[in-house]
């Protein structure tokens, strides 16, 4: 882990007493392009216009509400079972006009069910029954990692190397770092970190146990680090008493310029 020629060194995990208990695409939005279907487009208004509640639609019931004007975009279906929510028809563009008028978010439940393939057929079939001529455009994807047996020293981001300009102020959190647009942030006496710009590629450190708790899914999480960790006798290597670290790597939709402003 973060082997460097020159400042890194290689650590034998075993030795050092932690493992890694799981790798995971955590999150997953992806951005499609193309003119709405007015007729898909048609349904949804006249369903919000007869106060109807759930919609239809590739062979799954949606919650339909209208979307607020901070997500860019005029409607939202949501499906809590399947862990997908799609947005579509920008504010700002006109329906029959080319634009990124699809975003479908998938939670890590939707993803941990599917194959890359499957997700892929999936959130294609949406795009061609939302769209015209859909062209997948950027996604946005975070990537993580979860570490048993560590956890980052409370000097983690003096130490940490980015192209990231900070100014250090101190609030009732912690500690934040930030300008107007690289933030780093320490919360909760060393719990959670957060590296680079929301438009770019953000590195964020976090305790996950923790985390786990506070949304109602440590029990799910367990069960994933336990298989994670399964040994050949059956037995799995997770200790239920040691706290797990998460490192989450979160490429934003424009990956071109997320991946050149990278500074990590």
């Amino acid at each position: 882990m973060f082997v460097h020629p020159k400042f890194g060194k290689v650590q034998d995990l075993f030795l050092e007493n932690f493992q890694i208990v799981g790798t995971y695409v955590d999150t997953l939005r992806q951005l499609f392009k193309g003119a709405m279907n007015l007729d898909f487009l048609t349904d949804i208004e006249d369903s919000l216009s007869f106060g109807e509640k759930t919609f239809r639609f590739v062979g799954h019931d949606w919650i339909l509400g209208k979307s607020g004007k901070a997500s860019g975009y005029q409607y939202r279906l949501q499906n809590n079972q399947l862990g997908v929510i799609i947005f579509c028809k920008m504010f700002h563009s006109r329906a029959e006009s080319i634009g990124s008028h699809l975003k479908i978010e998938c939670s890590p439940w939707f993803l941990d069910n599917r194959s890359p393939k499957k997700v892929d057929q999936f959130l294609a079939n949406i795009a061609k029954r939302v769209l015209q001529c859909a062209e997948p455009h950027y996604p946005a994807i975070h990537l993580a990692l979860d570490l048993q047996g560590w956890k980052p020293d409370n000097d983690l981001s003096e130490r940490m190397t980015c192209k990231s300009r900070r100014v250090s102020n101190y609030f009732g959190i912690d500690k934040a770092e930030f300008t107007v647009s690289d933030v780093s942030c320490v919360y909760d006496r060393a719990q959670s970190f957060k590296f680079g710009s929301a438009g770019a590629v953000q590195l964020a450190i976090y305790n996950k146990t923790i985390q786990a708790r506070d949304i109602d899914k440590f029990d799910y999480m367990e069960h994933k680090w336990q298989e994670s960790t399964q040994l050949d006798n059956g037995s799995s290597g997770y200790d239920r008493e040691s706290d797990v670290f998460r490192f989450e790597v979160r490429f934003h939709s424009d990956s071109r310029y997320a991946l050149l402003k990278a500074g990590f």
